[in-house]
C-alpha cells in the first residue's frame, strides 16, 4: 500500500481469538507488521471471543486517540456465523457509540482474489526436503 491515507485513520485487524496465547500473538504480531510495512497510520488488532482486546475495546481505544474513520478488516479465511450475525451486530453498536466517526467493514481476507496465489505461492517456495511444519500428529 503506497497512498498515503488520513492521519485519522484507524485500521482494526478482527481475528475470531483463541485459547491458545501464541494464536493471539500472532494476529498482535500481524498488525504490528502491517503498521510497520504500510501507510496506514494507526493499527490495531481485536478479538471477537477468547481474546483481548475485544472489538469494543479496540473501537473506543480508537476513538480515545482521535479516530476520524475506522476501517475494520476481517482475518476470517471462511463465511460464518461471526461474519453474518456477530459482527454486525457489534458494528451497529459501535456506531450507536460513536456516530460521528464513520466505522467501515473491509472484505474479508477469504474474499480476496490474491488469497489463492498466496497460497500457491507459499506451496511453490517449500524446498522437497522440507521447510515445513507438522502441526498435527497421528496417535
Amino acid at each position: 500500500m503506497t497512498s498515503r491515507r488520513p492521519p485519522t485513520e484507524f485500521l482494526i485487524i478482527l481475528a475470531h481469538g483463541s485459547r491458545l496465547d501464541e494464536a493471539n500473538r500472532a494476529v498482535l504480531l500481524l498488525a504490528a507488521e502491517v503498521r510497520r510495512k504500510t501507510a496506514i497510520p494507526h493499527v490495531e488488532a481485536a478479538f471477537l471471543e477468547k481474546g483481548a482486546p475485544s472489538l469494543a475495546e479496540a473501537i473506543d481505544r480508537c476513538a480515545l486517540k482521535g479516530a476520524g474513520r475506522i476501517l475494520i478488516f476481517p482475518h476470517f479465511l471462511a463465511p460464518g456465523i461471526h461474519l453474518r450475525r456477530d459482527l454486525p451486530g457489534q458494528i451497529a453498536e459501535a456506531r450507536r457509540r460513536y456516530p460521528d466517526i464513520p466505522i467501515r467493514v473491509t472484505p474479508a481476507l477469504f474474499e480476496s482474489t490474491r488469497l489463492a496465489g498466496l497460497i500457491g505461492d507459499l506451496v511453490e517456495n517449500q524446498s522437497p526436503d522440507g521447510g515445513s511444519q507438522e502441526l498435527i500428529s497421528g496417535g
